[in-house]
């Protein structure tokens, strides 16, 4: 009870120990050594109260009037170069800075501009200290109003988003994974895949049969055909047995189409010369043959086709047969 009147503010943390020694009706020192352990291990552990800051606007004049310790307030980590030594980034010193190269009273914004960002002590300024400058700047030249902190005193300052331009780029991150050699993540291999993957492996290939000469592409087709299995067949078919009676056989050989000569007669045969003369001269045509060469072959024998063939007599002096004797 005495720890929740102290919350409401109905009893001080010095009167502890004498509020519990009356309502506990205990010794002094008791009630001492437990009003210093509920300090210690209650109230001391509590959250505490957060402090309200206590500002106030006003322009910069006015604030350096009223507090003149603001005048000594860094507001920058950059030191400033001032006839060839390093000096504190102050405010006074930013602002003497500042009056000695554009001068006081400019309400320019491009000369104001042109200082913060290209003179020799703003160029090496991070964005969020030329965004303290610039405020300061400002307030002095048109007197806007500024934050500031009575219990610090001190000018506080508004923080600006950063704009896209300067926003550190993020590292890009790897997501987490089963990944092969090239960095890409493995995943099973179909048919599909399978495919690409034999695609992919083959360019060369397909590009070297696309432009191949004529030369190479027979020299290429012999090199297959030797490579091929020579297969033995049969004329009528690879059902048959090799040890069959079949392949014992000999093979029945066609007759050519000159053997019609072996049965001619003597007597036709032992003919005129005239008639020797156009057998020997005989000729079959072709179905093969052309046109051209047909009509050269009509030109050439007229007279065997014109002239029937006659019989005559066999002159038994130009029997080539008959002249022959027995042999003894």
């Amino acid at each position: 009870r005495v720890i929740r009147s102290y919350y409401f503010g109905e009893v001080k943390l010095d009167d502890f120990a004498s509020i519990i020694e009356k309502e506990s009706k205990i010794s002094k020192e008791d009630a001492e050594n437990i009003a210093r352990y509920v300090k210690d291990r209650i109230i001391s552990k509590d959250v505490k109260r957060s402090e309200v800051t206590k500002t106030e606007k006003m322009p910069i004049e006015k604030a350096i009037e009223k507090f003149p310790e603001i005048k000594n307030q860094k507001i920058t980590n950059q030191s400033i170069e001032s006839e060839g030594q390093m000096i504190s980034p102050t405010l006074i010193n930013w602002v003497e800075d500042y009056y000695n190269l554009v001068g006081a009273g400019n309400k320019d914004i491009m000369k104001r501009s042109s200082y913060l960002y290209h003179s020799k002590n703003t160029k090496k300024l991070n964005p969020s200290e030329r965004q303290n400058l610039s405020q300061v700047i400002k307030s002095l030249e048109e007197g806007t109003p500024v934050g500031v902190d009575i219990q610090k005193r001190e000018i506080v300052f508004e923080s600006v988003p950063e704009r896209i331009g300067e926003q550190r780029e993020k590292p890009t991150t790897i997501p987490q994974g089963n990944f092969g050699i090239i960095g890409n993540p493995t995943r099973d291999i179909g048919p599909k895949n399978v495919f690409d993957v034999k695609k992919r492996e083959e360019p060369e290939k397909e590009d070297k049969e696309r432009h191949a000469t004529f030369g190479e592409m027979e020299e290429n087709k012999n090199e297959e055909d030797l490579n091929k299995k020579t297969t033995i067949k049969h004329v009528h078919g690879n059902s048959w047995n090799l040890g069959s009676a079949h392949f014992g056989e000999t093979p029945q050989i066609k007759k050519s189409g000159w053997s019609f000569l072996k049965s001619i007669k003597k007597e036709e045969v032992s003919k005129s010369g005239e008639d020797l003369e156009g057998v020997n001269n005989l000729k079959f045509s072709s179905s093969q043959k052309l046109p051209v060469e047909k009509e050269k072959e009509d030109e050439m024998t007229p007279s065997l086709r014109q002239q029937p063939t006659q019989r005559t007599a066999i002159n038994p002096k130009s029997d080539f047969f008959g002249r022959i004797n027995p042999l003894e």
